[in-house]
């Protein structure tokens, strides 16, 4: 039976592997992009349409030119409502975004990340839930392994930021651009630097939307 499951499985991979590309090519046909927002948002949504029956969505989302999605039939993509995706972001189900959610070009998000409310992410961020067990000295990459990445709700990430695996990042927060963050940070927080450090506590925000 075990030895089914798998075979089956495999089965679906190869499956996704073929139609994945196709309806990501899709996407790639509605190739007109434009800074005037009315035709800005058309051809969003017309790439969302395209990908909305493969993702668990609240409402249609924006999707940007070249936004890459791995194995959308295998894989679980669950987005809120008002989500924005920019140009050439990439996705590893599985995931979850919350509801106004603005996502700048080029970022990356990867398998086991949780992304709440009203989040606003900078361009070139990364995401980066898998690593690998330690292993020994011809191959110290060892077993790959995945740590959940959660977002509370109303933070903001700034340009160029890199989140590791395991890593809980408190409502409220901004992580300033360029940081490396590592470990937990506290909500209503502002973290900035190499292995973010704590700057200070900021007050906490009443004002945002529900």
């Amino acid at each position: 039976m075990v030895e089914r499951k798998k075979i089956i499985n495999h089965l679906l991979k190869g499956i996704d592997g073929i139609i994945t590309p196709i309806i990501l090519l899709m996407t790639k046909i509605i190739f007109i992009d434009s800074s005037d927002s009315i035709i800005f948002t058309i051809f969003g949504k017309m790439r969302g349409l395209i990908l909305s029956p493969f993702i668990e969505c609240a409402s249609v989302p924006y999707i940007g030119k070249d936004v890459y999605f791995l194995e959308l039939l295998t894989r679980k993509y669950v987005f809120g409502k008002s989500v924005c995706i920019n140009n050439s972001c990439k996705f590893i189900g599985p995931l979850e975004i919350g509801d106004n959610v603005d996502m700048n070009h080029d970022v990356e998000v990867r398998s086991q990340t949780i992304i709440g409310n009203n989040v606003g992410i900078g361009p070139n961020t990364l995401f980066i839930s898998d690593t690998h067990e330690l292993g020994n000295e011809k191959e110290r990459a060892g077993k790959a392994k995945y740590k959940k990445i959660i977002i509370e709700d109303g933070c903001w990430i700034g340009a160029n930021v890199t989140i590791l695996g395991g890593v809980t990042i408190g409502a409220g927060s901004v992580i300033a651009a360029g940081s490396v963050v590592a470990t937990d940070i506290r909500p209503n927080t502002l973290v900035a630097g190499d292995r973010a450090k704590e700057i200070r506590e900021l007050r906490k925000m009443s004002f945002l939307r529900r």
